[in-house]
């Protein structure tokens, strides 16, 4: 891994021109997983989804702690995306979310985030429930939600590498991988067909926290023995190197909105996130 690693800084950096260096990790990326012909059969059951809420705006949730400071009530009836641990948001009985996704590898789920699943599929009822086609073992083995309304994505793609002027979002086939799952719950909002996206609960405070893992949330945050272990592994330098990839990111998703006259608007009080214009929550609603 290490050899692998050093060798593409070499390439990157001393050997090849940026641009060609850029084309050769978008041929690597789209051919190092070839799509089954079974995997082909399981992403065109997303197609119910395309331009399904087209011209409807859109509420792309967070899980930032200003989540706290809002009625989500109030927009009881709106399209919303939301992700991760939001199940455990404390007004789900009276208003439910249209689309749940997780944007997270397999390898990042421990023995209690697995348990975790299963309290997801029992408090968040959406239309449909996306998740990486890596994740389909983990989600068939915790029977975490109905088979019906559970969808996937081929997230092979590297974003930063996208061609905007060639690319469109379709998630019937490859997608981008993305570095935070609140970048999914856009492209899952554009594939809808919604051309006005707030964002919300996005906080972006990752680095106000000496570890990212351990960033506040709304909820409590994970037990003490995951803070021991990510206390072990993970360097404050990391943060630095994530966040850059999301700013990144965030970047390329602005841009392949503004292409298309999709309006991207962040609408979380105290924001660190300032790629997108901003709005106060209870002036849209």
């Amino acid at each position: 891994m290490t050899i692998t690693k050093n060798f593409g800084y070499f390439c990157r950096n001393w050997l090849l021109p940026p641009k060609f260096f850029e084309k050769l990790i978008n041929f690597y990326n789209k051919n190092k997983h070839r799509t089954t012909q079974h995997e082909k059969l399981i992403l065109k059951r997303n197609a119910i989804f395309k331009d399904k809420y087209k011209g409807k705006r859109c509420f792309v949730i967070g899980n930032g702690p200003s989540l706290n400071k809002v009625d989500l009530s109030r927009i009881n009836g709106e399209i919303t995306v939301v992700m991760n641990r939001f199940d455990l948001y404390p007004t789900l009985k009276q208003w439910q979310p249209t689309f749940y996704c997780a944007g997270d590898p397999p390898d990042s789920y421990t023995n209690e985030s697995r348990e975790a699943l299963k309290l997801v599929g029992k408090k968040i009822k959406p239309e449909a429930f996306f998740y990486p086609l890596s994740m389909q073992s983990i989600i068939k083995t915790c029977h975490v939600h109905p088979k019906e309304k559970t969808f996937y994505l081929d997230m092979c793609e590297n974003l930063e590498y996208w061609d905007l002027n060639k690319y469109k979002i379709d998630l019937t086939k490859k997608t981008a991988g993305v570095q935070t799952t609140a970048i999914l719950g856009i492209m899952i909002a554009m594939y809808a067909g919604c051309n006005k996206i707030y964002l919300l609960g996005m906080d972006f405070s990752w680095l106000a926290y000496q570890k990212i893992p351990l960033m506040a949330h709304f909820y409590e945050n994970i037990n003490e023995n995951d803070e021991d272990n990510i206390e072990n592994t993970w360097k404050y330098k990391q943060n630095i190197e994530a966040v850059l990839i999301m700013c990144k990111q965030y970047e390329i998703i602005h841009k392949y909105a503004q292409k298309r006259n999709i309006e991207i608007i962040n609408v979380t009080d105290n924001s660190f996130l300032d790629e997108f214009p901003r709005a106060k929550f209870e002036d849209i609603i």
